[in-house]
């Protein structure tokens, strides 16, 4: 946890259980995870939704195959997630070309040996998916957040690529 977000261990507990946080709380998670405090509660959706969806579909997860990479990737679900686009097309990049990979990396503990070698593991799909020219300066809990969000978009919002339609027929 960032030193100056005013939060530790204990403020953090209240607010993964059913207990309502204070305002203050709030005000410091949000700010700690570089949110606005109005997009705190979404996010908190989102990510128990993506939770759920990886122990209950983990099979469907592990069954999706690898796609050929892309030039472009869009997606509707870019517009909702407050993160700047290029994460998002990277982020479904890796989830398209490595779905496995993405799958071990959201089911480690994060700061676990587990994700190191996770993380270490896509790092050629990182440098594959990243826009030319783009530095990436995020935390490996946004990165995490970002690759886990677009392999469940994918899981449950599959997004119809050319490769994809050309099979159908």
């Amino acid at each position: 946890m960032p030193v100056g977000s005013g939060l530790n261990f204990r403020t953090i507990q209240p607010n993964e259980g059913e207990a309502s946080a204070s305002l203050q709380s709030k005000k410091a998670l949000a700010s700690a995870l570089d949110l606005d405090i109005h997009d705190l509660a979404m996010a908190r959706q989102r990510i128990t939704r993506f939770l759920a969806a990886f122990k209950r579909d983990g099979n469907g997860v592990q069954a999706l195959q690898p796609l050929p990479i892309q030039q472009i990737y869009q997606r509707n679900w870019f517009a909702v997630t407050g993160r700047h686009v290029t994460v998002d097309e990277m982020g479904a990049c890796i989830a398209d070309t490595n779905p496995a990979g993405v799958l071990a990396l959201a089911r480690s503990v994060p700061t676990s040996k587990e994700e190191s070698a996770a993380f270490t593991a896509l790092g050629p799909n990182l440098g594959a998916c990243l826009r030319a020219g783009t530095k990436l300066q995020a935390s490996r809990q946004a990165l995490r957040a970002a690759l886990s969000e677009a392999l469940y978009q994918r899981l449950h919002a599959p997004f119809a690529t050319p490769a994809v339609e050309a099979a159908k027929k």
